[in-house]
């Protein structure tokens, strides 16, 4: 059957006939016939061209499951019969079709059922390849979304600077008083070693204050190597002395002297918002905190997309609290997002996504309903020189 025309343009006298048969063939547009059992009955040069094929008697005899072998979503083929049954023709019906080397594109279709008397005979249309209009498309939806971001981060940076300024008051306050408590101290006291501690944990938190005041400007930070075992076991004994005594944290450590080139201030905020997320998720009933540090390389098949190859540290925060539904947990990452009430949530995933995407790391997480959720983040591993 490759390469004949219908029958139905055979009862045309020939000069019909030749200007019919001239048009089909050099037509810019696909033109196609098929029937509704899924195979072409006739095509032009110009749709074997769009699919990749040599010719139209190629592509008729590559072809003979249109749902299965031309439509990335089989199902299209459906959709396409469907809209024909109830309207007798589809417009600017719009799919993702596999060409003949694997590629894919986007195709426009317009066509028509054709019957004899109230039987169907077959499918006639014509195909437009729009797949520059698509990435178009994409490109300016990933535009509008990066701008819309952008200003999203220029407002929260403004709300989060002026908190943070008060914030640092409060700290100050803080210091103030811890000092004084110092100076009243006979030298040896017990309570000394817990004052030493409150000052670190200060100095960590105006590190953070000013980490904040940065958000939404195009600042670049200091970076240096650090090593994230030391750093990890620090913040967690840090979180451990403000915890509900129902939380139960469990420390691995399995990556001594891995270093990460980063800003310290960051990656304990990284690691302070992970942790902080899980104790609310767990709530008041508690549960079990693991924080897990170790060596790994991505290599095919990779571990997570976009990453490139090499060797990494790789940081799990996981909790067996109350998990993420698939519309939370689609939505974990937006700024400002959150399924809390307290002043304050919301900003913690997105920032974290942020400081692994300017480290050149990627991070994944997995939820369960009932189950929990687990963070996983790959940073590169920084080579001593």
């Amino acid at each position: 059957m490759a390469g004949t025309y219908p029958v139905r343009f055979m009862n045309l006298n020939g000069a019909a006939e030749d200007a019919y048969q001239s048009l089909f063939r050099n037509a810019v547009e696909g033109i196609f016939q098929t029937l509704p059992g899924g195979y072409y009955l006739n095509v032009n040069s110009a749709l074997a061209r769009i699919y990749g094929y040599d010719s139209p008697e190629d592509l008729m005899n590559g072809i003979t499951d249109i749902a299965g072998q031309l439509y990335v979503d089989a199902g299209r083929r459906d959709d396409f019969m469907n809209e024909m049954r109830e309207c007798g023709s589809v417009r600017d019906f719009e799919s993702r079709i596999r060409c003949k080397d694997g590629s894919i594109k986007w195709i426009s279709e317009n066509a028509r059922a054709v019957y004899n008397g109230k039987d169907l005979v077959y499918y006639e249309g014509f195909v437009v390849d729009i797949s520059e209009r698509k990435l178009a498309e994409e490109a300016r939806a990933r535009l509008e979304a990066e701008l819309a971001r952008t200003q999203r981060m220029s407002s929260l940076g403004a709300l989060s600077r002026g908190i943070a300024h008060d914030f640092k008051t409060f700290l100050s306050v803080i210091e103030g008083y811890t000092e004084l408590a110092q100076t009243g101290l006979k030298e040896g006291h017990s309570v000394e070693a817990y004052l030493e501690r409150i000052h670190l944990v200060i100095d960590r938190a105006n590190a953070m204050v000013e980490r904040i005041q940065t958000l939404g400007r195009a600042t670049e930070t200091p970076q240096e190597p650090v090593r994230m075992d030391l750093l990890v076991d620090d913040v967690v004994r840090m979180l451990r002395a403000s915890l509900a005594p129902s939380i139960e944290v469990v420390l691995r450590l399995d990556a001594p002297e891995g270093r990460v080139l980063a800003d310290p201030t960051q990656l304990v905020q990284l690691i302070i918002n992970l942790c902080t997320n899980a104790f609310r998720a767990m709530g008041e009933t508690g549960g079990q905190l693991t924080v897990e540090l170790g060596f790994v390389r991505n290599e095919p098949p990779f571990l997570m997309e976009g990453l490139a190859a090499g060797d990494y540290l790789r940081l799990t925060v996981r909790d067996n609290g109350c998990g993420m539904d698939d519309t939370v947990s689609l939505r974990a990452l937006e700024e400002a997002f959150t399924t809390k009430e307290e002043l304050g949530s919301g900003f913690g995933l997105g920032i974290v996504e942020g400081i692994v995407k300017g480290l050149s790391g990627a991070m994944s997480y997995d939820s369960v309903p009932g189950e929990g959720t687990t963070f996983d983040i790959l940073l590169p591993l920084h080579e001593s020189e």
